[in-house]
């Protein structure tokens, strides 16, 4: 099973090197692959119809180095870079305790580990990072 999903991954490796090789754009050309040919003129209509519409400008200009001279955009992007990962640590919190389970003994557990638990357990921690995750436009 192992040398199996090895060579699957040696295989899916060396095509995307060719594919980067004979189109530059891997993710491109694989996207034409996956839809039927009669379909493709459809699908760089619809890419030319986003890349002219509002939200793809807004996305640009959120993707944008900040002018360092530019005290208010720097302050909002340390802002937006603190809160997103705020949401990435509250993730990892979750997993952790999810994987610890319910009903885990917290007499074992070091005080900081316990008050992670707790908070897990009375719903707190999803919540606060279900806050974040919408402060940030990622939301599960």
């Amino acid at each position: 099973m192992q040398a199996t999903k090895k060579t699957n991954d040696l295989r899916n490796s060396a095509w995307k090197v060719h594919l980067h090789e004979e189109c530059i754009s891997t993710q491109l050309a694989m996207t034409f692959l996956s839809h039927p040919p009669a379909t493709v003129d459809t699908l760089l209509a619809s890419w030319a119809e986003y890349m002219a519409s509002a939200g793809y400008e807004k996305e640009k200009a959120r993707s944008r180095r900040v002018d360092p001279e530019n005290a208010e955009m720097v302050q909002e992007k340390d802002r937006r870079m603190k809160l997103k990962l705020k949401v990435h640590s509250l993730r990892h919190q979750l997993r952790q305790m999810r994987s610890l389970g319910p009903g885990k003994d917290e007499s074992k557990m070091n005080a900081k580990l316990r008050q992670k638990y707790q908070k897990w357990q009375s719903g707190d921690l999803e919540n606060e990072l279900h806050e974040l995750s919408l402060q940030t436009g990622d939301a599960e």
